[in-house]
């Protein structure tokens, strides 16, 4: 089976080719900060996790097996590892804060209606357990295919639907 382009850049990455590792962080480095900040709502925190997440990705890119799943897949788990690691250490709090840009706009009747419906969401993900809520973070706001996120969380893809 051929590889996808960012899985093949890793494996580049791994024969020590720095420049197509370069073309990895290009292609996640908005995805993953989107992913923390999401979930921190720290712009600084979110900076963090993604530099430490491309660090740690640099540091064992030799461990990155495409047999195993995507470069997607493989990020993801590493951002989130961070993560928890970054939960566990400061409790940042779930609220969204104040600023969250909700949309490029500056209809705001539009920017209301977008952030009334922000709460309404944040809601209803409250209303779900932790594992419920990863699964469809990831599927809705990262657009990860159910393949990637069981992959991500170490859980079977039946399980997840």
């Amino acid at each position: 089976m051929p590889l996808g382009f960012f899985e093949e850049k890793l494996v580049q990455a791994q024969r020590g080719d720095r420049a197509a590792f370069g073309e990895v962080y290009d292609g996640f480095v908005k995805k993953l900060y989107d992913y923390a900040f999401f979930r921190i709502k720290d712009k600084q925190s979110a900076e963090d996790i993604v530099a430490d997440t491309f660090i740690k990705a640099l540091e064992h890119v030799s461990s990155f097996d495409p047999k195993k799943g995507s470069a997607a897949s493989w990020l993801y788990r590493i951002a989130r590892n961070t993560l928890v690691d970054q939960y566990r250490s400061h409790k940042k709090t779930t609220a969204f804060p104040e600023d969250f840009d909700v949309a490029d706009t500056t209809d705001l009747k539009t920017h209301i209606e977008n952030r009334d419906m922000l709460g309404k969401v944040e809601i209803a993900l409250g209303k779900l357990s932790e594992r419920e809520r990863e699964i469809i973070i990831l599927r809705v706001w990262d657009e990860l295919s159910y393949k990637e996120i069981s992959e991500v969380l170490g859980k079977s893809e039946a399980s997840l639907k």
